[in-house]
């Protein structure tokens, strides 16, 4: 931020505080804190919690774009090489995405519940046969 902006921030911010649950990387319970700056009381704390969740969710699949794809680098030179090679990136995953829906609906469960890698697998063993 410039320097203009930084010294027109307010000393003080409200902002609001809660503990939701999580299950931590042994899968045992335990206890996060959010924090926001939608204090509005009318607002409730599951709706804050959810959209929480969406937003790791959100964070979940960029990292999951970027590694299984490979997008963690980009190899383009150019500005517009580089907006068709992520381009090209998202359309692959909307694709594998979809074969992932497809297959979810098939089982009976979430799309999120199934893996990203396995489902490329899936794709890239079948390609010689398409």
């Amino acid at each position: 931020m410039s320097k203009l902006v930084y010294e027109n921030m307010p000393d003080a911010m409200l902002v609001r505080e809660f503990e939701i649950d999580i299950e931590d990387r042994k899968g045992g319970g335990a206890k996060a804190i959010v924090v926001t700056t939608i204090t509005d009381p009318t607002v409730p704390q599951k709706e804050l919690s959810d959209l929480y969740w969406r937003r790791w969710n959100c964070e979940l699949d960029i990292r999951s774009i970027k590694h299984s794809l490979q997008m963690d680098v980009l190899r383009a030179k150019t500005p517009e090489m580089v907006r068709k090679e992520i381009w090209c990136h998202m359309l692959a995953w909307n694709l594998l995405r979809g074969v992932m829906v497809e297959s979810a609906k098939r089982n009976d469960v979430l799309p999120r519940q199934l893996s990203v890698k396995g489902t490329m697998q899936a794709v890239e063993s079948f390609t010689p046969l398409l």
